[in-house]
């Protein structure tokens, strides 16, 4: 959707950075085996059933060797048995419920955690399929954060960039604040027109101090211009407000894209946002975008916004 910039980072060690991965398996009745997601599943004469609208854990045991705390096991437990699993589909479901599992074990430090999950149908009507679960967990050492490094940083200093990182030295390594970390950073390229830098994380496992170490490099890419500025409205206080407040030539802030609405709820329409009403078209080689706010009572979608 226009207007909203995500920034973006990738992993050099295939790990919980972006997704870590680990073992799934599913011991379903072929009842509740889908064999078309808009058609339903097969049952074993062949006779197509309809799926339910959701999942949901009943209840389940946790294998782990007490190597996790009893509260990080309650905790796993009590995340999976709250959470609905929308998506019919067997894999998605069962790959959905190993996620929750793996990222409550990484945002405690277990950041090499492996999980196996199986699961029995309990019971099934028209809205509600009822499981027990199975889940195995290899838990591997507790890791702290190490040193945290920035390279081909040239816009931001490393010590501005490292106050976005929520963790200090020895703190447990918490997947979820790291990717917050990378988040942040992009938000703040983001302001001053740098909306393509991407950060690459990589890692440095330590396991004789059970340490992470982190190298956050850099590629800051272009730094933006607003290119013209369209205002489609029959209201000329808007067209104003707008025109006024933007002016090509100038740096491209995401941030004081989003706050216009934000400041502005008197003056726009009542539906106006973001997401609905901004459509941005990057010129990559002149390294200007293209805005346009469309706040006719039917705004026009189009194919090239940004995500």
């Amino acid at each position: 959707m226009g207007g909203y910039f995500s920034p973006k980072f990738a992993c050099t060690f295939a790990t919980a950075l972006c997704l870590a991965s680990s073992t799934i398996a599913s011991q379903l009745p072929l009842v509740a085996r889908a064999c078309d997601p808009k058609t339903g599943a097969q049952g074993p004469d062949g006779i197509v059933l309809e799926l339910p609208s959701y999942r949901v854990v009943d209840d389940l045991t946790i294998q782990d060797n007490d190597s996790i705390p009893i509260e990080l096991r309650d905790h796993v437990s009590s995340t999976i048995k709250q959470h609905k699993f929308t998506d019919t589909s067997d894999s998605s479901w069962t790959d959905e419920l190993e996620r929750l599992a793996l990222s409550s074990l990484q945002d405690q430090g277990f950041f090499r955690a492996a999980v196996t999950v199986f699961t029995n149908l309990l019971a099934q009507d028209k809205q509600r399929a009822h499981y027990f679960a199975t889940v195995i967990i290899e838990a591997g050492p507790q890791y702290r954060l190490g040193q945290v490094r920035f390279r081909d940083n040239h816009v931001f200093s490393s010590d501005e960039l490292r106050k976005l990182i929520r963790l200090q030295t020895d703190d447990v390594f918490e997947v979820s604040k790291i990717r917050e970390g990378l988040e942040a950073i992009g938000r703040k390229y983001g302001e001053i027109g740098y909306i393509d830098v991407t950060t690459e994380a990589q890692t440095e496992i330590q396991d004789d101090t059970s340490r992470i170490s982190l190298t956050l490099v850099l590629i800051e890419d272009k730094q933006y211009v607003v290119g013209t500025v369209t205002v489609l409205t029959e209201d000329p206080h808007v067209r104003d407000v707008v025109q006024s407040t933007f002016i090509s030539g100038e740096i491209f802030s995401s941030a004081k894209w989003r706050d216009f609405f934000e400041k502005n709820k008197s003056v726009l329409p009542s539906d106006a946002n973001e997401q609905e009403r901004l459509e941005v078209r990057r010129d990559m080689p002149a390294a200007t975008v293209a805005l346009t706010l469309d706040f006719r009572p039917c705004p026009r979608r189009s194919s090239e916004w940004l995500p």
